[in-house]
């Protein structure tokens, strides 16, 4: 009976949901894009509870048969937001293919099965309060309405580069954080995104930033100060910024990532600092951790 209610409560959710979704859709407000794109992931969200619900008790009672009632009754709920011609972003969703559905809640277009990033608290991000709020405060000061979600964390999700894409929205502005065991913590930021075609692109609004030298934890950024052409980039397998580069992130066939840092040629570093070592404490090296925020 409990598992019967929780499966109630979840699916009014959804269906309150939905009714959002629509006046949305009808309205004429301002960043509706952005108001869309939170409604559907929160939809995505409360799918992925479903998807446990329906999991814990397919393991307790060793026949999946006997729940196919209530997939299908998400499968009808998606079905009516397909009718809204809406498409969910990549997000928490379905991981287990409890009935054989897996292929027509594809087929409808928004929803995809993977490994998903469980959305983690603030308390489990990297960052604290104070270093989000002082580089929104950097990188978006003219949308004080904006925040960052932590969209992929390469300890929780993988280190794989599809599993960095498969998180990442493409065309979003996003930072992305580099762990080292050594203590040091750095990173950039881009306000168009990466699109992973081998191009350089021009952002005026992108820098690179260290937020620990290993002993201290202070934000220091680094700005652009020529060839502003160079600012970031984007391949199969990597992201960067400056021409150098001046930052490189590699996901190596291996699952693991490793840095390159060499500023100078797009991004000034300090006066008195060296250019392979200000970011990392080094040229190069592997990474610890890999954290990848999106501005919404």
């Amino acid at each position: 009976e409990k598992v019967e209610s929780d499966l109630e409560f979840l699916i009014n959710v959804l269906q309150f949901r939905r009714a959002t979704l629509v006046k949305l859709i009808r309205s004429d407000m301002t960043q509706k894009d952005e108001l869309l794109a939170l409604q559907a992931s929160a939809i995505t969200t409360v799918l992925s509870e479903l998807d446990k619900l329906l999991q814990s008790e397919k393991d307790a009672a060793g026949d999946p048969t006997t729940y196919i009632s209530w997939s299908d009754g998400v499968k009808r709920f998606l079905e009516s937001v397909s009718e809204l011609d809406l498409k969910c972003p990549t997000a928490p969703c379905f991981t287990v293919d409890l009935d054989g559905s897996r292929q027509l809640l594809e087929g409808l277009g928004v929803l995809t099965f993977a490994a998903p990033l469980q959305l983690l608290p603030p308390e489990r991000w990297g960052l604290t309060e104070a270093e989000v709020t002082n580089l929104m405060q950097t990188m978006e000061p003219d949308l004080p309405d904006a925040f960052l979600q932590l969209v992929f964390k390469a300890s929780v999700a993988g280190f794989a580069f599809d599993k960095f894409k498969a998180a990442y929205r493409t065309g979003k502005p996003s930072l992305l954080v580099v762990y080292l065991k050594s203590g040091f913590v750095f990173g950039g930021y881009t306000s168009v995104g990466w699109n992973f075609s081998g191009r350089c692109v021009t952002d005026p609004k992108a820098f690179l930033f260290r937020l620990s030298n290993g002993t201290s934890r202070q934000i220091a950024t680094v700005r652009q100060f020529q060839h502003a052409g160079y600012a970031t980039f984007s391949a199969s397998n990597r992201v960067g910024w400056g021409g150098n580069p001046d930052l490189c992130v590699v996901f190596n066939e291996a699952a693991l990532v490793s840095f390159s840092s060499d500023l100078g040629h797009t991004y000034k570093f300090p006066d008195g600092a060296d250019p392979k070592t200000f970011l990392g404490g080094s040229y190069s090296g592997w990474t610890e951790d890999i954290e990848v925020y999106q501005v919404l």
